[in-house]
């Protein structure tokens, strides 16, 4: 049993736990009728299949550009993190002595150079991204450090020994990043 829209005539993807759907088109909230428990199964199990089925389309109708900017905002979450490391690490008296005398005074140094870097890198890449997702750029810069990122981290992964060696996550976030630019740029 599919309930059609009755504006655009699109399938009307029921909301869970009430009598209402949405149009998949013009995302209008339509009553439905009231079903039996068994009927009303059915009915909601068909309609998830369909959707898993079309990969997601009716759940997400962004456009690539929209889903980029989106995904800017993971720069700054990770900016946070970042900054939240740095107060951490110099403001808990048992784990800035355990890093300045395994660092030294220079290591515990760079260490909080390198995390402010990498601050000013993610809001860098959070405007980048922006710009792009606003087409206020074709996002060759971005899309140079991104690959930058991705070899570095690979390079890395390659000459280091022992624990160390592991995908960053900053390079999964720069994967991610290219993969969501190469999206957009599909669109233009």
């Amino acid at each position: 049993m599919i309930f059609k829209c009755k504006m655009l005539g699109g399938n009307i993807i029921p909301i869970s736990n009430t009598h209402t759907g949405k149009c998949e088109y013009c995302k209008s909230t339509m009553t439905l009728p009231k079903l039996d428990n068994e009927k009303t199964k059915w009915y909601l199990w068909y309609n998830q299949i369909k959707i898993f089925k079309k990969g997601g389309e009716i759940m997400n109708k962004k456009s690539p550009l929209e889903n980029l900017k989106s995904f800017s905002w993971i720069y700054i979450i990770v900016s946070i993190l970042y900054i939240g490391a740095i107060i951490i690490c110099n403001f808990m008296p048992e784990l800035k002595d355990g890093l300045t005398e395994g660092l030294g005074k220079d290591g515990m140094l760079s260490l909080n150079i390198a995390a402010g870097v990498y601050v000013a890198l993610n809001l860098w890449y959070f405007w980048l991204c922006r710009r792009v997702a606003d087409r206020k750029s074709e996002g060759t810069l971005y899309m140079i450090l991104l690959v930058l990122g991705i070899v570095s981290s690979i390079v890395t992964f390659f000459t280091t020994k022992g624990a160390g060696r592991a995908l960053s996550f900053d390079a999964i976030i720069d994967m991610c990043g290219l993969y969501f630019l190469m999206q957009a740029k599909k669109e233009k």
